[in-house]
């Protein structure tokens, strides 16, 4: 009976604690605080150019309570959110913390995997040579790689949604911390480790896990080390980062993989922020003011250019800061923590990347009160 009483005060001091950081990171967290670069012109020749698919988590408990509009049901809805986290609180689960998805959430991404296994699709050729590579087609999933944000919406909405792809190449989600959401919120607040796997196998996950599961292959049970890989997970974002970082970072990650395709799984105002900071000068699209809908898709290609020291291109030079002119030590916080990919010419200018609007095509779903263009 001690070592009940025991486990239970020590899940609620966890919880208690975790509550603690949660408050701290929204009354503290810089991840807010920055001022969009200055874009990159459009005419530049680009080094090296790479395809981006972007795949947005399903809706989460957090963007039920608070998303669907401040009215009469937002009191119930968030009276029934606190009801539940108020089950849950001597336990590491929680509805708010690392927000999981919601049944809403589960079913968009299963939606997703139902489209993706669909053989018909009337879409345009960019679109379609998408669908191929994150369905996992024979010949189209070759120099591509899966990375999703840490936090748990995105890794479910990706490990459901292309569930098919992860079955046929037994390949594992790279759980990548420079994805995570740019947000002060506690919904936003990462609740694994660095080197960890959040668990999604609790009540406030609902059956998302049964829906990971690849039952032929693990014998029919949820094997998170199976499917997702914790190597660069840094774990919480420091309240002293910026979200820019984190863009300019991963921007700089894309260019030192072998890979010519990076499908992330990822956050709304993430996306957005991507878009505002790296669309060409001169340029607009809805991305940088509208999210991607809850489950959508879109794909683009994102440049680089990469001068030498004398203002030539050099194709060979190593990726590096961006158009922002943050220098090594800004740009590299943490490397060791995070996995982050700094690597630097000395005596070289500083990549540029850029994100040609035109480029920009909706797979699924689109931006919200969008028309979509295919």
């Amino acid at each position: 009976m001690l070592v009940g009483i025991r486990t239970f005060f020590a899940a609620v001091c966890a919880k208690c604690v975790l509550y603690m950081k949660g408050m701290l990171q929204t009354l503290a967290s810089r991840d807010t605080w920055w001022s969009a670069p200055p874009q990159t012109p459009s005419g530049l020749p680009p080094t090296s150019s790479k395809r981006i698919i972007f795949i947005r988590h399903g809706e989460s408990a957090w963007n039920e309570v608070f998303n669907r509009g401040f009215n009469v049901g937002f009191l119930f809805r968030y009276a029934r959110a606190v009801f539940l986290e108020t089950l849950v609180y001597a336990t590491p689960y929680s509805y708010f913390c690392d927000t999981p998805l919601n049944a809403e959430g589960i079913d968009q991404a299963r939606g997703l995997a139902a489209f993706l296994a669909s053989e018909s699709h009337d879409v345009a050729p960019v679109a379609a040579a998408a669908i191929a590579c994150l369905r996992g087609d024979v010949g189209a999933v070759e120099k591509s790689i899966i990375v999703s944000s840490n936090l748990r919406r995105a890794l479910s909405t990706v490990a459901i949604g292309l569930w098919r792809r992860l079955d046929r190449t037994g390949e594992r989600i790279v759980i990548n911390s420079m994805c995570q959401e740019i947000s002060r919120n506690v919904d936003c607040m990462a609740s694994a480790e660095s080197g960890t796997i959040p668990h999604m196998e609790g009540p406030d996950c609902g059956d998302a896990a049964r829906r990971m599961a690849h039952p032929a292959r693990d014998g029919g049970a949820y094997v998170p080390e199976a499917i997702f890989d914790p190597a660069m997970n840094g774990g919480q974002k420091p309240l002293s980062e910026r979200g820019v970082e984190r863009l300019q970072a991963f921007a700089e990650w894309v260019f030192a993989r072998p890979e010519s395709t990076i499908i992330v799984g990822g956050h709304s105002l993430w996306f957005k922020a991507f878009f505002k900071v790296f669309l060409a000068a001169g340029q607009t699209h809805v991305g940088t003011a509208r999210k991607v809908v809850n489950g959508g898709v879109v794909t683009f290609t994102l440049n680089m250019h990469h001068a030498s020291a004398n203002g030539s291109s050099d194709s060979g030079a190593a990726a590096g800061a961006n158009s922002a002119g943050v220098d090594a030590t800004t740009l590299c916080l943490d490397v060791a923590k995070s996995g982050r990919a700094c690597q630097w010419t000395v005596g070289a200018a500083p990549p540029t990347y850029w994100i040609d609007a035109e480029s920009i095509v909706t797979v699924v779903g689109g931006f919200e009160g969008a028309v979509a263009v295919e």
